[in-house]
């Protein structure tokens, strides 16, 4: 299990930030995870792997549910409207 413990502990942040619905919390557990190698199992660590993917797997749902939960808030809220492009630079007469 120690070749796996950080991307165990990574997932665990990830699910306990889903939970508490913070974002800088599941931006940082993605983040940590997107840098970690994850070491094919060996034989015997063939538990702990279906701990990981498990709990990887309720974690990408439980994302997955957050997002669709944003989406339906953020239905017919007015954005700001976006600032116009700039002019195009054959139009730009300082230089």
């Amino acid at each position: 299990m120690n070749r796996y413990r950080p991307f165990l502990e990574a997932e665990e942040a990830l699910a306990e930030a889903l939970s508490r619905r913070s974002w800088e919390g599941v931006e940082a557990a993605l983040s940590a995870l997107s840098t970690l190698p994850l070491p094919e199992p060996e034989d015997g660590e063939g538990e702990d792997w279906t701990r990981i993917l498990t709990l990887h797997e309720a974690n990408r749902r439980e994302l997955a549910a957050w997002m669709e939960e944003v989406k339906r808030d953020l239905r017919g809220v007015a954005l700001p409207p976006a600032p116009p492009p700039p002019p195009p630079r054959w139009l730009d007469r300082r230089g």
